[in-house]
């Protein structure tokens, strides 16, 4: 966090109830703002050097929340794309993260 020696984990699992919620979101909007209008979870877990098995239940708590959703029924194994859906509620939450998650530019 800007100014504080907090690390963003601990804020993200204490505010959330998930270490990666922060960073995961911080990240899928990053993508989402180049590529378009759908972003998966392995870009979002090659984004942030987590894991699949780290970023999926975020995104899909997101998607479960009506931040994310599903444009196309996927089937099979393939990329699971998610857009964002409830717009509002995404720039406000993603104001929060932002604080609690602020990478360095790259």
């Amino acid at each position: 966090m800007r100014g504080h020696h907090l690390d963003p984990e601990v804020v993200s699992l204490a505010l959330f109830n998930n270490a990666a919620l922060a960073e995961v979101l911080v990240s899928a909007d990053r993508i989402l703002s180049v590529t378009p209008h759908t972003v998966t979870t392995r870009q979002v877990a090659a984004a942030t050097g987590r894991s699949d098995s780290v970023v999926r239940p975020v995104m899909m708590r997101l998607l479960s929340g009506g931040l994310l959703s599903e444009p196309a029924q996927v089937t099979g194994r393939g990329p699971r794309p998610f857009a964002r859906a409830h717009q509002e509620l995404w720039e406000r939450l993603l104001a929060v993260t932002a604080v609690i998650y602020h990478p360095e530019p790259a």
